[in-house]
C-alpha cells in the first residue's frame, strides 16, 4: 500500500519522498453519487510523505496543481470531510494542536487559487492536495 501512495503522490502531486510513520485511517467514504441504493461504501487510507524531490513535470499536472500550505490552511484545504480529518489526525498525532479557522479556509481558498492561475487549470478542475510539511 505504501508503494502504491508514494507512486500517487508522483503522478498527482509530482513529488518524491519518503513515507513518514504509519497510515492515516482507514476512513469510510460515502457512496459514490449514483451508485446503486445500499452500495458498499468504500475505504481510503492516507500516509504522510517527507517530501525529497520536486519534480518540474509530472502525470497529472495538467490536471491538478502542487501548492504548499500552512498547516491550519492544509486543515482546512481538502474538498472532502475524512481527508481533512485525516490531516487534522496527522496533525494532533506529533502533538500539534489545529483548530481550523475561517482565517485558515480563506489562506487554503487563496492557496488554491493561486495554484491554479499558475497552473492555466478551470475553475472546476480537481482540488489541490497538501503535501506534508
Amino acid at each position: 500500500m505504501e508503494a502504491a501512495a508514494a507512486r500517487e503522490a508522483v503522478e498527482e502531486a509530482g513529488v518524491r519522498g519518503d513515507i513518514v510513520g504509519p497510515a492515516l485511517g482507514p476512513f469510510q467514504l460515502p457512496p459514490k453519487k449514483g451508485a446503486a441504493p445500499g452500495a458498499t461504501p468504500g475505504a481510503a487510507t492516507m500516509f504522510a510523505l517527507h517530501v525529497r524531490e520536486e519534480l518540474d513535470v509530472w502525470p497529472e499536472r495538467s490536471q491538478r496543481a502542487r501548492v504548499w500550505l500552512p498547516l491550519t490552511a492544509a486543515v482546512a484545504a481538502p474538498k472532502h470531510a475524512w481527508m481533512r480529518d485525516a490531516v487534522a489526525a496527522w496533525a494532533a498525532g506529533r502533538g500539534w494542536v489545529v483548530e481550523p479557522t475561517a482565517d485558515g479556509e480563506a489562506v487554503a481558498a487563496a492557496a488554491a487559487a493561486a495554484a491554479r492561475a499558475a497552473a492555466g487549470l478551470r475553475a472546476g478542475a480537481p482540488r489541490e492536495r497538501a503535501p506534508s510539511p
